[in-house]
């Protein structure tokens, strides 16, 4: 099994103190009992050893299935690794445990937000402000998700349009045209195949574009 410092987490071999980080404790493995193991995540996140502290984490939830600040903490470690899936998972898992406590849900918004889930982080956001409502960079979050969800709404608008231009162009070529309208600019024929108005018209001659109101 793999030895740690348990002041700074690092790796070592065989000897009885830590050189890396000076201090005058004996070199220890992952520990088997539970507060041992909470006191080694809490150095090891201090020291910003998230390899070890995960692996710490993930001893203590064998332990500790309900252990919220565990599950909190492992999220907030996969967030840092870009495993945004992994980390809501986590935050899930935690809410589950507590589901009133701010910064959990504040965790979660910001994972769902870096994944462009913009209408789940504003849900994620709200219930923050839901339980403190002058929690300010909520306030700022929940900004960005609606910023954010906006955006995807009219990328989805904006696909559906063109799908349906593209058959109603496959359409027009599979039947004849309602009427004909001249074309200011190469006074040609620009066919029209439907009612629907306002309806954007293309000469296909000349490629002028305009409108029927």
């Amino acid at each position: 099994m793999a030895k740690y410092c348990p002041e700074c987490g690092k790796p070592v071999g065989g000897e009885k103190f830590c050189s890396e980080c000076g201090a005058k404790i004996p070199v220890a493995e992952i520990p088997e009992d539970a507060e041992e193991l909470k006191t080694m995540i809490k150095n090891t996140l201090q020291k910003k050893n998230f390899d070890l502290a995960e692996k710490c984490i993930d001893r203590l939830v064998e332990m500790e299935p309900d252990n919220f600040g565990a599950w909190n903490n492992k999220g907030i470690i996969l967030t840092k690794n870009k495993d945004f899936t992994g980390a809501i998972e986590c935050f899930e898992k935690a809410i589950a445990i507590s589901p009133d406590t701010e910064q959990v849900w504040f965790s979660k918004g910001g994972a769902l937000l870096e994944m462009k889930r913009g209408k789940e982080a504003m849900e994620a956001f709200y219930r923050v402000l839901e339980i403190n409502p002058d929690f300010k960079n909520a306030q700022d979050k929940f900004l960005d998700a609606l910023k954010t969800f906006k955006e995807q709404r009219e990328d989805a608008d904006d696909e559906e349009k063109g799908e349906e231009n593209k058959s109603d162009d496959k359409s027009s070529e599979e039947k004849e045209p309602l009427k004909t309208v001249e074309c200011p600019q190469c006074w040609g024929p620009i066919p029209i195949y439907t009612e629907k108005r306002p309806l954007n018209i293309e000469c296909p001659n000349c490629g002028a574009k305009g409108k029927i109101k």
